[in-house]
């Protein structure tokens, strides 16, 4: 290493400390911050490792001076993460010169035309990883919104629908058994009979009577990751699949690194779900060496050109999904998310009195059903127990909620 990039090396190291001691905590955590992980940070620190890349001291440069000047505006904090990067290639530009043993070869077109294609590379790179973590936020939220949904207002819609269905067999029961009881068609045992098979066919312990059921949102958002749609050969799978798992989660492994045990369990779902996308991101973000292999040794300029064009069209698919995604935020009301959860809350409160109605009418009819045999009608007696009128419940139908809506326009 030359003077020039042990200076570089000391001075980071040096902005790494102050901004652990002015808050930033361990340097896990403050790798975490600066999106990279703890391995990366000390690579990036150390003497006997290589200058970092522009991304990584980008990165890395920008978090500790929110830590070490919290009140600085942001155009001096551009300017001074510029000084930085301006350093940073410097001492890079010593190091290659010294790796090269030759002065002569620093002007050659081939080695130009690499740092060009590695430079596009970090660029590339820097917005995979930013697009992939604000891809990941929001499908947090919308999970979030999503299930919020499902258990304030769909599971109380479908209990609705069953207290009303079932409210209505035993009305249309209570109707009939008492024709037979007038009929002279039900007596004793009989009508003990008739009125215990009612109740018990009419019990929502039982299967569902209209076929439907909650549920439709995952448990965690990590369980909602699906099969990628994006259309890859099997070489291509082959290929990723096999990149993520030497380079993610080998990198986030709990017995080879110290990352967090649920950064590994995220990465298995990953790989589970068969979200090719995804795992190209990730590895993107967790690939350190932009201008090399896994051994260290520096790509080919056709190798440059191929990695450059992997990262290029994994930030396409990225962004696609992420204005797809946004989009359906934005039809089911999370561009105006305090109004969404407070017409979610007051339709759920809604349903809930409905609820309320149709269970205290169902006890109604199930003591009228219970004491029938104490009110059969003289044999010349036409008046019985009257019912009331089975289509009147007294409640409104659960279908008229505005929200949320579906991406195809359609009510959730």
């Amino acid at each position: 290493m030359t003077d020039k990039a042990a200076e570089f090396k000391q001075q980071l190291r040096d902005l790494v400390d102050h901004a652990k001691a002015a808050g930033a905590g361990t340097q896990q955590r403050l790798a975490y911050q600066a999106h990279m992980r703890e391995c990366t940070l000390t690579r990036s620190i150390g003497l006997s490792y290589p200058v970092p890349t522009e991304l990584i001291t980008r990165d890395l440069v920008t978090v500790c001076l929110r830590f070490t000047h919290p009140d600085m505006p942001p155009d001096q904090l551009n300017k001074t993460l510029r000084r930085w990067l301006d350093r940073r290639e410097e001492a890079a530009r010593h190091a290659r010169a010294s790796c090269a043993g030759n002065a002569a070869l620093l002007g050659h077109p081939v080695q130009d035309r690499a740092a060009a294609l590695v430079r596009k590379i970090a660029d590339t790179r820097y917005s995979v990883v930013s697009a992939l973590f604000r891809y990941l936020d929001l499908v947090e939220r919308v999970w979030e919104f999503e299930k919020a949904f499902e258990e304030q207002v769909l599971r109380r819609r479908i209990d609705l629908v069953l207290r009303r269905t079932q409210r209505e067999q035993l009305e249309a029961g209570y109707s009939a058994i008492q024709l037979k009881v007038r009929g002279g068609e039900l007596e004793g045992d009989r009508l003990e009979k008739e009125v215990a098979a009612l109740l018990d066919s009419s019990d929502l312990d039982g299967p569902d009577p209209i076929g439907v059921s909650a549920g439709a949102v995952a448990d965690t958002p990590t369980a909602s990751l699906e099969p990628d749609k994006d259309d890859f050969d099997v070489a291509t799978k082959d290929r990723i699949r096999r990149t993520f798992k030497r380079i993610v989660l080998a990198g986030v492994h709990p017995d080879t690194s110290d990352a967090e045990l649920s950064e590994f369990e995220f990465g298995l779902a990953v790989l589970r779900s068969e979200d090719y996308t995804l795992m190209e991101a990730f590895t993107i973000r967790h690939r350190d060496n932009i201008g090399g292999d896994e051994d260290g040794e520096l790509l080919t300029l056709t190798q440059l050109t191929t990695r450059l064009q992997q990262y290029q069209d994994t930030l396409k698919r990225l962004d696609t999904r992420l204005i797809t995604l946004e989009h359906t935020a934005a039809s089911i009301g999370m561009n105006a998310l305090d109004t969404a959860y407070d017409q979610m809350r007051r339709e759920g409160d809604r349903l809930r009195t409905e609820i309320t109605a149709e269970i205290d009418r169902i006890r109604e009819v199930e003591h009228d059903l219970e004491t029938l045999a104490d009110h059969i009608p003289d044999a010349d007696d036409d008046d019985g127990p009257e019912l009331t009128d089975p289509d009147h419940s007294g409640s409104t139908p659960p279908n008229n909620i505005q929200l949320p809506i579906s991406a195809d326009g359609g009510q959730r």
